[in-house]
């Protein structure tokens, strides 16, 4: 039933690979070759049920660390043409969105000649009526002072950044590949919080990474345990054909994988609690997108602390100053929200047919 298998160095040409819809009798393989040359993307992204909207700005990756496919999946880094990225944001911003997250799979090593990812950022913030910018998860040894600088400095770019760890045994991360070790990703992180005090900080973390024992598995929930983070994702070892880990032999149990998992999922629950009751009783500019089941307008702080309010208005893809009051979560769930008053709300905004989060 196939009729086409596009490669990654491809996938932005199938308007020009199927030129006419027909059956075929049997598949084409398209198969270019995937170079680091700059790239551009052609169009812009169609999001007409999102307040926020993806713009991609990097693909492929370097970083061969040993869990991951993705080197070989989607080839070397290379970094998307700087004015397409400020053309598509243009058209992104006249459909109506007013946050835009930048995304990449290696995002952080952006580069188009001389400039690098905070350039892009200052190129971005000119744009008339792009509110907010939104960074997706960026690994920590490509966070440039200058990025933080204008993070600290900026009323558009988010006070947000997803900066996995993976680990917070030097020995497992020596073996992941990962070029830091659990000290150097602490003393980053809090001087992320010494220029950036309100700051919402993400992570990944991994268990059941081949060898990690006990006391291995114990330093990472200590690690998670020093740091004030609002997101973590917790993903469990699953070895992948033509990765170095894939040859590993001392694999951990499944059982035990599950029930570490268990645990700092509990962990990871617990400390977005409490940097959400931390949240109460600031005032906090919130982008609004949809009303959810129970009555509450949904939105986000810019440094993503999800907020609801109790209106009548339609707040679609507006933004409010909202006090927060408090925090709720539902019984055996993990979703937390904070609670609050509106204050006051900005103008409404135009052009998309409907909201959601991209969540």
């Amino acid at each position: 039933g196939i009729d086409y298998i596009v490669g990654t160095a491809d996938k932005l040409r199938l308007p020009d690979i199927i030129s006419w819809p027909a059956k075929l009798p049997e598949a084409m393989v398209v198969h270019g070759r995937t170079v680091r040359e700059r790239f551009t993307i052609p169009g812009a992204g169609y999001y007409p049920f999102h307040t926020r909207a993806n713009l991609k700005i990097q693909e492929g990756c370097d970083f061969v660390c040993s869990f991951c496919i993705v080197p070989r999946s989607r080839g070397p880094a290379r970094s998307r043409e700087f004015k397409d990225i400020i053309r598509e944001a243009g058209e992104l911003v006249l459909s109506g969105h007013r946050e835009l997250v930048l995304t990449g799979v290696n995002m952080g090593t952006y580069r188009d000649g001389r400039r690098g990812l905070s350039d892009l950022v200052h190129a971005l913030s000119d744009i008339d009526g792009l509110e907010r910018i939104r960074l997706s998860s960026i690994e920590p040894t490509t966070i440039e002072p200058a990025l933080i600088d204008a993070m600290a400095g900026s009323s558009k770019l988010c006070r947000y950044l997803h900066v996995p760890a993976q680990s917070g045994d030097d020995g497992i991360l020596e073996r992941m590949r990962r070029h830091y070790t659990a000290g150097e990703y602490v003393s980053f992180v809090r001087s992320l919080l010494d220029r950036i005090p309100e700051i919402g900080l993400g992570t990944d973390i991994m268990v059941g990474f081949p060898g990690e024992s006990e006391e291995a598995f114990g330093r990472s929930q200590a690690l998670i345990e020093e740091l004030p983070f609002t997101h973590i994702h917790v993903f469990s070892f699953s070895a992948r054909p033509r990765t170095a880990a894939w040859s590993y032999k001392d694999k951990v149990p499944s059982a035990v994988i599950t029930e570490r998992s268990a645990v700092m999922h509990e962990l990871a629950d617990r400390k977005k609690r409490d940097y959400y009751q931390r949240q109460k009783g600031k005032t906090v500019q919130v982008l609004f997108e949809e009303r959810e089941p129970g009555g509450r307008f949904i939105g986000f702080s810019d440094n993503y602390v999800k907020i609801g309010v109790e209106t009548l208005e339609d707040l679609s893809n507006r933004t409010g100053l909202v006090r927060i009051t408090g925090i709720v979560q539902e019984d055996n769930s993990a979703t937390v929200l904070a609670v609050g008053e509106l204050m006051a709300t900005g103008t409404a905004g135009s052009g998309l047919a409907g909201h959601r989060s991209l969540g």
